[in-house]
């Protein structure tokens, strides 16, 4: 249950960047296309069983709005300055492609949990903002859930989620570490290319 209540809040952080109108606040864009997503998921029951439509809107929909260069450099903390150019590039590419077949797995798994919204206070000019949320399963079980989320030129972005007090990419970014320690930035790009082969062919 826990994994589908993670796997939940990588939906949420990717599908609130998909409005399209940069002046509506952060928490609005997340309780608009959340709920949009639920209801396309509730909608559609042969959705989440077709990978390959998953994939596509994921791939779209989704990826597009993200910050990809800024994740990985998160994720990646203090190795990414010991990557070098064209290291960074591919990492970039296999973390967004990691990202893809997450995402997809998103949308398979879901099984009837719902969002509660909590009111964002956004004072003017403010251009980082946590918005919190409340996860509820369908058992009744519960857990907070917090996106940080950064006005840009293309408008709101998620950069990070929090789920239960931990951030997502800061599990990442041990994971991350624990590789490079083991074999360098080469490790972890090999790696992560095979994670993203073997997904893509199941």
């Amino acid at each position: 249950m826990m994994r589908s209540f993670w796997i939940l809040g990588l939906l949420l952080m990717s599908s609130c960047l998909h409005a399209e109108d940069v002046q509506t606040a952060p928490d609005v864009l997340v309780r608009q296309v959340a709920t949009e997503i639920l209801a396309s998921l509730q909608g559609d029951k042969e959705l989440p069983g077709d990978r390959k439509r998953l994939i596509d809107l994921v791939d779209v929909d989704i990826l597009p709005h993200f910050d990809f260069p800024r994740m990985t450099r998160l994720a990646m903390g203090g190795h990414w300055n010991e990557a070098t150019p064209g290291q960074q590039a591919v990492l970039v590419k296999e973390f967004r492609a990691l990202l893809a077949h997450t995402y997809a797995g998103v949308l398979s798994d879901y099984d009837g949990q719902r969002i509660e919204f909590i009111p964002l206070k956004l004072s003017p000019g403010e251009q980082q903002v946590r918005v919190s949320t409340t996860v509820v399963s369908t058992d009744g079980d519960s857990f907070p859930m917090d996106y940080l989320m950064e006005k840009t030129p293309s408008g709101w972005e998620v950069y990070d989620v929090v789920i239960d007090s931990v951030s997502i990419l800061a599990i990442y970014r041990t994971s991350f570490a624990f590789e490079i320690g083991l074999g360098g930035v080469d490790r972890l790009i090999d790696i992560l290319v095979e994670k993203d082969r073997q997904a893509g062919v199941l």
